[in-house]
């Protein structure tokens, strides 16, 4: 049974939706609960493993994509402007990625950052270790978050 807590916590952190936020917070529930020493590394390794896929492939698909008749003009707009604002991003790609994955905001994740790094170009392993960072600073503030706050509030209010 506590296997397929485990399991679930990885499965949930690949999300690319709920993520590493989404699979830490249910970790942290009563009915669910997964201590945090525990819950932290499992929701961290399923959060990266899509990251190499996205950095490697994203860029090929998008490429593909736009030559497509029915989206083609749409994508390759896109990629002109998003490759515009990378160039005033410049030295500070590194910690942009890692902020941007690093503060937990809805839309701010690995899938969103490795999107970025494609965007800015960023070399494969400095956008892995900027994305992994990040994630593993979000995991801090949210499982402090969700493992702290609740006995903040039961013992202020019972």
């Amino acid at each position: 049974m506590i296997l397929k807590r485990y399991l679930a916590v990885f499965l949930i952190s690949m999300v690319p939706v709920l993520e590493l936020r989404g699979a830490l917070i249910m970790a942290a529930t009563d009915r669910f609960f997964i201590p945090f020493e525990l819950a932290l590394p499992i929701a961290v390794l399923g959060n990266l493993v899509p990251v190499p896929f996205i950095l490697f492939l994203f860029e090929k698909i998008l490429r593909f994509c736009s030559r497509r008749r029915w989206i083609g003009p749409l994508l390759q707009r896109f990629w002109a402007r998003a490759e515009a604002k990378a160039e005033k991003v410049g030295k500070a790609e590194f910690w942009s990625v890692f902020l941007f994955v690093a503060i937990p905001l809805p839309g701010t994740g690995a899938w969103t950052g490795s999107l970025v790094a494609s965007v800015l170009k960023m070399k494969r392993g400095k956008a892995l270790l900027a994305i992994t960072l990040g994630v593993v600073c979000a995991g801090l503030i949210v499982g402090a978050l969700a493992y702290l706050l609740p006995d903040v509030f039961h013992a202020l209010f019972y």
